[in-house]
């Protein structure tokens, strides 16, 4: 097999047979004649002086000689990649410093900070408290909370209050004061409660507890004011005494007014329900108050339940007419 020479090694013998090839190649060879005379000329002085060292001439052919056998191993050898690292190793990997776990066994391996105590601050503990418990009072209903007539019915007697009688017939009605400082002082029980749970299970962290409350707290805040403005609030009692008048005083305005059969507009039977009644004459009446809407819902409920005519969305009513002979303004 071809010796082989590593890479790094060219460089330097190709420096040195250009170096020695030239010196004892590349002169120009001399005449036979130059040659005769040259030696003559050595044998004459050799004997003449027989101390005269030939060292140069001896160094030369060895030169020579060691050129040809570096040609000869650099044009047989086979260049092969230096290692630049080592590619042996011990047997077996074991020191007392290793670490055979992953860096992600080492992450999910580290000691875990200890739980935080809830009652290690008792501010934001009472914070947490206000915070849930405003959250469950607007989520489940300010003017309507699940909590507050029941526990009115245990502390107050229905018969003496006009407030709790009007709740259990499904109205609203302002809470006296001590009822209220009860149910602030039950929801920021329940608040507290919640609290915990919640710090427990984001382990140990009350700002995350606290956050979650805010959040749902305002949106508590949202609902409230979505209910409000929607009107799904529980009416109170003037409320619903004015409701009752009006559908009264329509009804009885229908049944003298009104007639089946032909068609009629919404603003003709706004027109005829207040000449009917002189108290609704003006929409802006101190006394009774009542805009054109109202009473146009007043004809959509009465049609619904009596007459069932069709209406269109330019406000006319197939099936119902006004009675102008019943009209006392209408001239016969």
């Amino acid at each position: 097999m071809a010796p082989v020479v590593p890479k790094y090694l060219l460089p330097l013998l190709l420096a040195l047979l250009q170096r020695y090839h030239v010196a004892a190649f590349m002169e120009p060879i001399p005449r036979v004649s130059a040659i005769e005379s040259s030696t003559k000329s050595q044998l004459h002085a050799a004997k003449l002086d027989p101390n005269i060292d030939n060292s140069e001439e001896i160094q030369t052919r060895r030169g020579a000689l060691t050129l040809l056998a570096s040609s000869a191993l650099l044009w047989t050898g086979t260049a092969t990649n230096a290692n630049a690292y080592e590619k042996t190793f011990p047997v077996e990997l074991d020191t007392l410093d290793a670490d055979p776990r992953t860096p992600r066994e080492r992450a999910l391996q580290q000691p875990t900070k200890p739980k935080a105590s809830p009652a290690a601050d008792p501010i934001e503990l009472g914070l947490g408290a206000v915070l849930w418990g405003g959250a469950l009072w607007l989520l489940t209903g300010s003017r309507s909370n699940p909590l507050a007539t029941p526990l009115a019915n245990v502390l107050y007697s229905a018969d003496k209050e006009e407030w709790l009688q009007d709740r259990n017939e499904g109205l609203f009605a302002a809470l006296p004061a001590p009822l209220l400082a009860l149910l602030g002082i039950v929801f920021c029980a329940l608040g507290l409660a919640i609290h915990f749970v919640a710090i427990q299970l984001a382990d140990g962290s009350m700002d995350i507890s606290l956050q979650l409350a805010g959040v749902l707290l305002i949106g508590g805040g949202s609902l409230e004011i979505g209910r409000i403005a929607s009107g799904e609030k529980k009416q109170t009692r003037d409320d619903f005494d004015r409701d009752t008048l009006l559908e009264q005083d329509f009804q009885e305005f229908a049944e003298n007014r009104l007639k089946l059969g032909g068609n009629c507009h919404r603003s003709e039977v706004v027109q005829a329900f207040r000449r009917y009644h002189a108290k609704y004459r003006q929409a802006d009446n101190p006394e009774f108050p009542l805009n054109d809407l109202e009473i146009e819902q007043l004809l959509r409920q009465w049609n619904q339940k009596n007459a069932g005519a069709q209406t269109s969305a330019a406000g006319f009513y197939t099936g119902i007419q006004i009675n102008a002979e019943a009209d006392v303004f209408v001239q016969r």
